[in-house]
């Protein structure tokens, strides 16, 4: 269980980076545009 609950503790994290990044290009992609 506590296996369990660490995996997905760290895909969370995996997530949230990725989103951060994603949003992060996206707000540079935005600013050269304007």
């Amino acid at each position: 269980m506590l296996k369990y609950v660490k995996k997905n503790v760290n895909m969370k994290k995996c997530v949230l980076f990725l989103l951060t990044i994603i949003v992060n290009c996206l707000f540079f992609i935005c600013r050269h545009l304007l």
